[in-house]
């Protein structure tokens, strides 16, 4: 028997409410099986921040093989898909690297009330055997010789996190927030960002060719293996800022079956499951 649309809303509902980063644990409501909805399954548009590339293509194959709802997937910097699902463009779920979208799409309410599915942190990515260590970092990244650089700030939260870091260092000596800020080069993330040859990880080719000595960004990974060729250090938490991931259902579809299919994957990011892998990429659920 189908369900009825008293049943869909009641799904809608349950899902709207937003975890704080200080916020108790939230035990997801049983997921509704989408599979018993009239043929064709639902097609998910699912836009997604670039880190979450290799774990989010993982959790949405295992998540299709379940339920037999299919999953389209477009992976860029938060900040400009952000820009562009503001311009009305079709999305169902969108995952941002920060809670500041998804928390205006929210208020504007184009969206349902957004859910932080997993953490990340702040690592500096160097050449292997590059002299850099936790207790060293800043006194490396001030030296006129290293070449910095970062994802970009206002199109990616990765480049606003490196900001908040070069801030921290900031408090303790104020010409040293300055003198990162005009060090660091966006090379990702960006509208504009350089090119790179086919074939290469932007960041890895810029290392790797030498033309920045650090790279600031997240200790997440793309793929589950490490690169020997580099290295990333952790920042100390007293210089990072928190990471938060977040998760926006869409309320563009007028299709109840579509928006409950939408729910029910956002609820399964915060799965075990979906835990497991993206613990396998680094980040921290």
């Amino acid at each position: 028997m189908k369900p009825t649309l008293s049943l869909i809303a009641i799904t809608l509902i349950g899902c709207a409410f937003t975890v704080r980063a200080n916020a108790a644990p939230v035990t997801p409501a049983p997921q509704q099986d989408i599979t018993a909805f009239s043929q064709p399954m639902p097609t998910l548009q699912v836009w997604a921040a670039g880190s979450l590339r290799g774990a989010l293509t993982d959790i949405a194959q295992q998540f299709s093989s379940k339920t037999g709802i299919k999953i389209e997937t477009s992976f860029g910097p938060a900040g400009l898909l952000f820009s562009r699902i503001k311009k009305n463009e079709a999305v169902d779920v969108y995952l941002s690297a920060n809670m500041r979208y998804p928390q205006q799409l929210s208020d504007e309410k184009i969206a349902a009330p957004p859910v932080i599915f997993t953490h990340n942190t702040l690592c500096l990515t160097t050449r292997a055997g590059f002299d850099l260590t936790a207790d060293n970092m800043v006194d490396v990244l001030l030296r006129p010789s290293v070449k910095i650089g970062t994802s970009t700030p206002g199109n990616d939260p990765g480049g606003d996190y490196a900001m908040a870091f070069f801030a921290k260092i900031g408090e303790s000596n104020t010409s040293s927030q300055d003198i990162l800020q005009k060090k660091a080069r966006p090379i990702v993330g960006g509208k504009f960002s350089p090119s790179v040859p086919l074939g290469w990880n932007p960041v890895e080719y810029f290392l790797a060719s030498q033309k920045i000595d650090v790279f600031i960004g997240y200790c997440s990974a793309h793929n589950k293996t490490t690169d020997p060729r580099f290295t990333k250090t952790r920042i100390p938490d007293t210089l990072a800022a928190p990471i938060v991931y977040g998760s926006s259902v869409l309320l563009k579809s007028k299709d109840p079956n579509q928006r409950a299919a939408a729910f029910q994957f956002a609820f399964y990011l915060m799965s075990e499951e979906a835990k497991k892998n993206l613990r396998a990429y680094h980040f921290e659920p």
